[in-house]
């Protein structure tokens, strides 16, 4: 069974891993071949089905003890590991796909896939795609056994997306990381995703420290904190500025707080959150930092 983690650090333990398989079906698919590794790949490959449970067990045995960091597995790769084989170590894992789908609106990308992701890392695929390595693996079986030096080549280009893909991540994640004082600590809080309800926003994220379990409520915003993981519920209002349609958060009532921002040209504790749907990053930053700063100040 997998854990899903993305408060993480580099450290020996993290694995980067990609894969490949015969289909999508955990039920009548399989994976047939593994690159694995923190700073260069190894390969594990699956040369005949006969072969496919001890190719499990060695799967096993790489992945114990291990953080893992992949692209897309939660949907095919570990169904597949489960349905294959019932006994596998308990992991803890990152899929990157999950990671970016909340960060989209953060990104100047239409939608999360790897096509998308590959061109805003500015990754150039030169080999052969997944479904295609489906195709080089059948005829291996069958007896074209050059076909395995295409799929090699395929699954390692595919863990350098992977590796390039998660430094990435790291990049965006210390963007969104804030220096903020809660319960009397100096801790950092990293905005994890932001969504828009009627009237209000959702700004989750964690501390990199267990605080105690907390739930705050004012009037234009709530603050619950659960472990080290947090959640602001803030009221907003939807206008347009400068032609452009926008949502914002009237802060003035933070008294003693003042929003030194001016990119707007709007008056103080004004925070313009979104713009023509993307959200903008440096404000919600300012906003939260100022929300925790007038909460500090009341409690």
């Amino acid at each position: 069974m997998t854990k899903s983690s993305d408060n993480l650090e580099i450290s020996k333990k993290l694995l980067f891993f990609s894969f490949l398989t015969t289909g999508f079906s955990p039920k009548r698919d399989y994976v047939f071949a593994l690159a694995y590794g923190h700073s260069s790949p190894s390969i594990l490959f699956l040369d005949s089905i006969s072969e496919k449970m001890e190719f499990l067990q060695k799967i096993n045995e790489i992945f114990a003890h291990k953080t893992l960091i992949h692209y897309a597995g939660d949907a095919y790769f570990f169904p597949m590991l489960k349905e294959n084989f019932s006994i596998y170590a308990t992991v803890q894992s990152v899929d990157l796909m999950k990671s970016f789908q909340s960060l989209k609106n953060f990104l100047p990308i239409q939608k999360i896939s790897k096509k998308e992701l590959m061109n805003f890392l500015f990754f150039t695929s030169t080999e052969a795609q997944s479904g295609e390595c489906t195709t080089l693996y059948s005829e291996y079986l069958k007896g074209k056994i050059e076909n395995k030096e295409k799929i090699i080549a395929s699954l390692i280009e595919q863990w350098t997306f992977v590796r390039n893909l998660y430094n990435k991540y790291l990049d965006l994640s210390e963007t969104l990381s804030i220096p903020v004082r809660i319960q009397k600590k100096d801790l950092t809080f990293t905005i994890q995703s932001v969504k828009s309800h009627y009237e209000f926003i959702t700004v989750s994220g964690f501390f990199h420290q267990h605080l105690e379990n907390t739930y705050y409520q004012f009037p234009p915003f709530s603050l619950e904190i659960k472990d080290n993981f947090a959640s602001f519920h803030i009221r907003t209002q939807e206008t347009e500025f400068e032609g452009e349609s926008c949502i914002f958060h009237d802060g003035q009532y933070l008294s003693g707080v003042e929003h030194f921002r001016t990119r707007w040209n709007t008056v103080p504790n004004l925070f313009l959150l979104q713009k023509n749907g993307i959200w903008q990053r440096e404000e919600l930053k300012d906003l939260i930092q100022a929300l925790f700063l007038g909460l500090e100040q009341e409690v």
